[in-house]
């Protein structure tokens, strides 16, 4: 008898303990899914992309559009001896904002919401577009980043909002 209610004390004590570390486990990832969703729109709104749904959203990579023509930008340039004197990195997606900004001649090196704000000062005065002639575009980025006429292996990507990739090349 005495064993009978060893085993059954035993039982409800085990029952117990799991219950309650899955309440605890349902109750953690319920926050983490409420954060991430609060997260987003946040990262959304601090980047102006227009698209404040303030939920999760099922939209697709070809779906993200971006405030400039591009919804990524990634240029490096090789100037007087210096590797990748001057890197550029933005790109939008479902899960934000990611950009950073690296200029050695001029000191620069930004990531995050510091190089958003200095590339949105640059970006929101390009005016061109996947139709724009490759020189029109390389000269642009040139004047806006400072790379110098004689700068040597410049490598932009861009990938325009409608979903255009193109490689520039000098």
């Amino acid at each position: 008898m005495k064993n009978k209610y060893l085993v059954l004390l035993t039982l409800i004590l085990i029952a117990v303990v799991i219950t309650a570390c899955g309440n605890g486990g349902e109750n953690t990832n319920e926050s983490e899914e409420t954060q991430d969703v609060t997260e987003a729109p946040e990262e959304s709104n601090s980047t102006n992309t227009g698209n404040d749904s303030g939920g999760e959203s099922n939209a697709t990579e070809n779906d993200i559009e971006s405030e400039y023509a591009f919804r990524s930008f990634d240029l490096e340039a090789d100037f007087e001896g210096t590797e990748d004197a001057v890197e550029v990195d933005y790109e939008i997606d479902n899960e934000g904002t990611e950009s950073s900004y690296e200029d050695k001649q001029q000191g620069i090196q930004l990531t995050g919401d510091e190089a958003l704000s200095e590339l949105d000062s640059i970006f929101s005065t390009f005016e061109f577009n996947k139709d724009t002639p490759d020189d029109e575009v390389l000269n642009t980025v040139f004047e806006a980043f400072k790379i110098p006429e004689d700068a040597q292996n410049v490598e932009l990507e861009i990938d325009y909002n409608d979903g255009t990739e193109k490689e520039y090349r000098k």
